[in-house]
């Protein structure tokens, strides 16, 4: 399982252990949610509605 966490900018000093970094808002980020299985989130999920509608 991949697994991505969604930053409002990428930053190379921040290690999360098993992820890779997403850039909000990006294209790869809204490819990503559209291929994924399985979304987890602490906030502003509502947001994205929009994209899914």
């Amino acid at each position: 399982m991949k697994c991505y966490w969604v930053v409002s900018r990428r930053d190379k000093n921040l290690e999360i252990p098993y992820a890779y970094q997403v850039k909000k808002d990006s294209l790869k980020h809204i490819f990503i949610l559209l291929k994924s299985n399985i979304w987890i989130s602490n906030s502003n999920i509502d947001l994205i509605h929009g994209v899914m509608d």
